[in-house]
């Protein structure tokens, strides 16, 4: 009996640090691969909100009978449809359909932030559509057919 008396029980000092250590490099491992899991996911959306917009154009373009038959607007985050001449402006109050991009995605179309798009009626675009999209260094590089 009296040889357990000195005896200690628990985790040491220097076992609970090293516990803490690991701990703490998992976490941050984890938070980095939670936010460049984030930004793909974003850059994802916005490219898809592109395509979406560019497709919903080209069938209105195609519906319309007119020289310049439909268009699509960049302005910020957000993207507008709209029918006939969009030189005079495409914007909310005149918009066929509207969607947002990711949060933190700038769009850019041949090289151009907040751009235009001019469709005829059979759907095509004047001149050849390049995108890029950037959220925080990455980025995803693509055209519009």
């Amino acid at each position: 009996m009296g040889s357990q008396l000195g005896k200690q029980t628990g985790f040491s000092l220097i076992e609970l640090m090293i516990t803490l250590v690991i701990f703490a490099m998992l976490t941050l491992a984890a938070v980095s691969l939670g936010s460049s899991w984030l930004v793909s996911s974003d850059l994802q959306k916005s490219e898809s909100v592109l395509k979406m917009a560019h497709t919903k154009a080209k069938s209105l373009a195609i519906r319309n009978s007119g020289g310049n038959a439909a268009g699509l607007q960049i302005t910020g985050r957000q993207v507008f449809v709209c029918q006939g001449n969009i030189t005079g402006g495409c914007n909310a109050s005149n918009a066929v359909w509207s969607a947002s991009f990711a949060r933190n995605s700038t769009i850019a179309i041949n090289a151009t932030s907040n751009p235009s798009i001019q469709l005829d009626r059979s759907g095509l675009a004047t001149q050849a559509l390049s995108y890029t999209i950037s959220e925080k260094g990455d980025q995803v590089n693509g055209s519009l057919v």
